[in-house]
């Protein structure tokens, strides 16, 4: 394996499902922190640093985190064969 010296692009997607989920983020209206402690379920939790990091597109969110998100904000999705 090669490694490559171009830059990482940190710029959020326009497409697919982060970037769906980034919009319904903004959306809302509501801050990452108020986000991240109606997301805490049991002993799962995603912390405001991990949204800040997923909105500006840094990384991205595992799948239990994005459902706690998907859950707290009261969004559904919607998948099409």
């Amino acid at each position: 394996m090669v490694a490559s010296n171009r830059p990482v692009d940190h710029r959020p997607s326009t497409g697919g499902i982060a970037a769906a989920l980034r919009k319904a983020i903004l959306k809302s209206g509501l801050t990452h922190y108020c986000i991240a402690k109606k997301a805490r379920v049991g002993g799962a939790k995603c912390s405001p640093s991990q949204l800040d990091r997923f909105m500006s597109g840094e990384r991205s969110l595992s799948l239990e985190c994005a459902d706690l998100i998907v859950s707290a904000l009261q969004l559904e999705v919607n998948l099409k064969p």
